[in-house]
C-alpha cells in the first residue's frame, strides 16, 4: 500500500505549461532530500510530441534548478525490453518502481497531462517503500500548449552550443608562426606557458651556441680547434634550440584555450524562494 506523505500546492489559477513544469521542479527540490537520485520514467499525454516535450522540459528544470541528482533516461528503453514492460498503455506505479530500481534511482517521477480539464499531475515515488513523496497538480492554460497558439511563446528554454576550441587553420598558422618567429604563435593563442617554454628554450639554445663559438680556440699542429668546453656549449645549445623548434611545431595542436571544449548557454524559468517565477541564465561548460 502506498503511503501519502506530502502534497504539492494545488493551484486554482491557470498557468502556462512551462510555469507549471517549473513549479513541479520547485516542489521536488523543496521536499526531496538534497542529492537524492531521481529518474523521470514518463510524463504522459495523448500526444507523443507533447509527452517528449514534458519529459525534456522537466528534466531540464530538475538538472539546472535543483539539488537533486537526475539520472539519464537513455537506458529506460533497454530496461523496458528486458523486463517486458510496455509503455504504450497504462503503466502501473509498481512497474515504474521496478524500472527505477534497476537504474539505481532512489525515487522515480511519473505523471500525466490530462487534456480534459487541462491538469498537469506529477508525483515522486520512493522505489524501496512505494511511498508517494511529492504530489503536484496544476491547472494549465490550454492556449499555452504547443500547437494551440503560435503567438504564445511556449519554449522558454534555449540552448546554444559554443565552440571554444581553435580551428585547424588557426592551429596550423600558430605552428608556422612558432617555428618562424620563436613561439609567437603560442603567445597569440593565449598559451603563455607554451610560449614561455618555446621562447626560453630557443633563446637559451641560441645563447649557448653563441657563447661556445666565442670561446678561445685551441691550436694543435697549427690548426684551430674548438675546446671541449666550447663543444659542450655548442652541443647543448643546439639540442635546446632543436627541442624548442620541435615543441613549437606541435604545441598548437594540443592546446585549447581556457581548457574548455564547449559550453551551453541556456535560458530557463525557475521559482525564487518566495515562489515567484523568474528567468535564469545558465552557462554549462564541459572541461577537457
Amino acid at each position: 500500500m502506498m503511503i501519502l506523505s506530502s502534497l504539492g500546492v494545488f493551484a486554482e489559477e491557470q498557468l502556462t505549461l512551462d510555469d507549471a513544469i517549473s513549479k513541479c521542479s520547485f516542489d521536488m527540490n523543496q521536499k526531496l532530500p538534497s542529492g537524492q537520485k531521481v529518474i523521470i520514467i514518463e510524463i504522459k499525454s495523448d500526444n507523443l510530441e507533447l509527452s517528449e516535450y514534458l519529459n525534456e522540459e522537466l528534466t531540464f528544470c530538475l538538472v539546472n534548478n535543483t539539488n537533486l541528482e537526475i539520472l539519464d533516461r537513455q537506458n529506460i528503453d533497454a530496461i523496458k525490453k528486458e523486463t517486458s514492460f510496455q509503455f504504450s498503455g497504462e503503466v502501473s506505479d509498481e512497474s515504474a518502481q521496478a524500472i527505477g530500481k534497476k537504474l539505481g534511482a532512489q525515487s522515480i517521477i511519473v505523471g500525466s497531462l490530462e487534456t480534459v480539464g487541462y491538469k498537469l499531475r506529477i508525483k515522486s515515488i520512493n522505489v524501496e517503500t512505494a511511498k508517494i513523496e511529492v504530489l503536484c497538480s496544476y491547472s494549465i492554460n490550454p492556449l499555452t500548449l504547443p500547437g494551440k497558439n503560435n503567438n504564445v511563446n511556449i519554449k522558454k528554454s534555449m540552448e546554444k552550443s559554443v565552440n571554444n576550441n581553435f580551428s585547424i587553420p588557426q592551429r596550423i598558422g600558430a605552428s608556422v608562426a612558432n617555428v618562424a618567429l620563436g613561439g609567437i604563435g603560442s603567445w597569440v593563442m593565449g598559451d603563455y606557458k607554451g610560449g614561455m617554454i618555446i621562447t626560453g628554450t630557443e633563446f637559451l639554445g641560441f645563447g649557448l651556441m653563441v657563447w661556445g663559438s666565442s670561446l678561445p680556440q685551441n691550436v694543435e699542429n697549427g690548426e684551430a680547434k674548438l675546446s671541449d668546453a666550447a663543444t659542450a656549449l655548442m652541443f647543448t645549445g643546439l639540442s635546446s634550440w632543436c627541442f624548442g623548434v620541435i615543441f613549437s611545431a606541435i604545441r598548437p595542436y594540443y592546446y585549447n584555450k581556457t581548457g574548455l571544449t564547449n559550453s551551453t548557454v541556456a535560458i530557463s524559468p525557475y521559482l525564487s524562494d518566495n515562489g515567484n517565477i523568474q528567468t535564469r541564465l545558465t552557462i554549462m561548460t564541459k572541461l577537457k
